[in-house]
């Protein structure tokens, strides 16, 4: 998890405008031998600007990004692994 801040003052205004960026590493870990299926990197990032007087923070922004993150990792190893590996065995 990180984050890029910058400022900006021009044209009568402060402005601060922030970046915040989310890597995961993700595994698929077989229960039966526990032996790594699959795994991979994903990321998500997230623009912000406001008024550098403003006192709002968005407390979500991190868990938007590890949804997304998580999204792309669901959707890339069901892709790798077949839907077979979606469903619990009987």
């Amino acid at each position: 998890l990180g984050e890029r801040k910058s400022n900006f003052t021009g044209y009568g205004v402060d402005t601060v405008a922030r970046r915040t960026y989310l890597h995961v590493l993700v595994k698929a870990v077989s229960a039966h031998d526990f032996s790594v299926l699959a795994s991979g990197e994903y990321s998500a990032e997230a623009d912000e600007s406001q008024d550098e007087r403003s006192q709002a923070f968005n407390s979500d922004r991190v868990r938007n990004l590890m949804s997304q993150a998580v999204q792309q990792a669901s959707n890339d190893l069901i892709a790798r692994l077949g839907p077979q590996a979606s469903t619990t065995a009987p």
